[in-house]
């Protein structure tokens, strides 16, 4: 039994779809904090440099993220589970979409705007955005799925070109380097 005494299970196509989009909705809100936190704060940043750290992108290096990362950004579904009691078709449907999504949004793709999609769902452009070797880029569209979240909290950023996908200096680090970002000094992480 879920803490708001709702249990959501479809019994049509609609009621599916509109499950899985209340539960997106609600689980990119607590990705979005988690992943907001990790650009605020260095100590979490550790962690998460691995995953900014590729000086290309591709969908078969979206996934390469620090172990320790996977714990912390891994919370949003089930805490989003636990709350709305979302059953196992919810679950289905929406890790299905979230790893499409999630592949489409680090492939390297040349996407242009697709003008409703891109106003609530993340798509590959803003996620480049995100992946920009500067600053001002790199700290906005933190949903990966969900880029309504940063629209309200005034972290969207339009940008369609980008300089240089990467991190810090933008330099290339071997998978045992991005690994052990997560243990270098703040003076060493700082430096890369």
């Amino acid at each position: 039994m879920a803490p708001l005494n709702i249990t959501m299970d479809p019994q049509t196509i609609v009621g599916l779809v509109g499950g899985v989009l209340l539960m997106r909705i609600f689980s990119g809100f607590v990705y979005y904090w988690l992943h907001r936190v990790q650009h605020e704060s260095l100590f979490w940043w550790r962690m998460h440099a691995t995953h900014h750290h590729i000086t290309k992108m591709s969908c078969m290096r979206g996934g390469r993220t620090h172990p320790l990362e996977y714990l912390a950004l891994g919370l949003d579904t089930p805490i989003t589970l636990a709350i709305l009691g979302e059953g196992d078709n919810f679950l289905i449907v929406s890790a299905a979409f979230g790893m499409w999504n999630g592949k489409l949004n680090h492939s390297n793709f040349l996407l242009t705007s697709m003008p409703v999609y891109d106003w609530f769902f993340a798509t590959a452009p803003q996620h480049q955005c995100h992946h920009a070797i500067e600053r001002r880029q790199e700290d906005s569209n933190y949903g990966c799925n969900i880029i309504l979240w940063d629209r309200v909290f005034g972290t969207y950023c339009g940008d369609t070109e980008i300089e240089q996908c990467g991190a810090g200096k933008g330099v290339a680090l071997s998978i045992k380097e991005q690994l052990a970002l997560a243990f270098y000094s703040d003076k060493r992480l700082k430096s890369l």
